[in-house]
């Protein structure tokens, strides 16, 4: 694990095709600074689809996929704990009103998928932008044979 902090920011416009780009970034980022040997693709994983799925949020919900708004993605690890923050000046929604999803559902997957993958999620509304942060412990695996 690090010791120090990593911190890493992006802001894009909000364009839907960045969005894989995104989820490629965090998945470097956590294989960069997990180098250690041991296999973190399962987490990898994981945090591509929290971050792609947010985002795509952030894109398309709150900035309305229209590139003069912007999308800001900050990851950060410190020691053993990784916090995944997605940052747009759109509109917001709320976050109480969003319900669980039915087993056949099309749409509205995503905040259920990202709260089953999080240890925490939180959500805060300002003048000037909405902050979706999402918070996971950092779980060491034994080293990769």
């Amino acid at each position: 694990m690090s010791k120090n902090p990593v911190v890493l920011e992006i802001t894009i416009p909000s364009d839907i095709k960045l969005l894989s780009m995104l989820g490629d970034l965090v998945e470097v980022f956590l294989q960069k600074c997990l180098n250690n040997g041991s296999d973190i693709s399962d987490l990898a994983f994981q945090m591509n689809l929290a971050l792609t799925e947010a985002s795509s949020n952030a894109i398309l919900h709150g900035c309305k996929n229209n590139p003069e708004h912007y999308v800001k993605v900050k990851l950060e690890l410190i020691d053993d704990s990784l916090t995944l923050e997605v940052s747009d000046n759109g509109s917001g929604f709320d976050l109480e009103a969003v319900s669980t999803p039915e087993p056949y559902q099309d749409k509205g997957r995503g905040l259920f998928i990202i709260k089953q993958l999080m240890d925490s999620v939180e959500y805060k509304v300002s003048d000037e932008e909405t902050k979706f942060v999402m918070h996971k412990k950092i779980v060491p695996q034994s080293k990769a044979s």
